[in-house]
């Protein structure tokens, strides 16, 4: 899906603050979900919030061995950390 797609299709999503996107983070968190931050196109990402049941990363690795199904990128995580990204 390109870009002016996502952004004309407003009533599919919220855009929230940083500050709001950290306590649903942090409540999301509480629950024992599995976070996972995806860059889906371009500047577009967005944060999974799965059960451990429903993970299909985590069911890929757990239930069939395979292991790379998640890329870390610290230099990318320090940037949203620090909330210059």
């Amino acid at each position: 899906m390109e870009l002016d797609t996502i952004y004309s299709r407003k009533d599919e999503y919220v855009e929230i603050d940083r500050e709001k996107a950290k306590q649903i983070i942090d409540e999301c968190s509480k629950r024992g979900l599995i976070q996972t931050l995806i860059k889906c196109r371009g500047d577009v990402y967005v944060i999974c919030n799965c059960c451990p049941c429903c993970c299909v990363p985590l069911r890929l690795r757990r239930d069939y061995g395979i292991k790379p199904v998640w890329r870390r990128d610290p230099e990318f995580i320090g940037r949203f950390l620090s909330g210059s990204e």
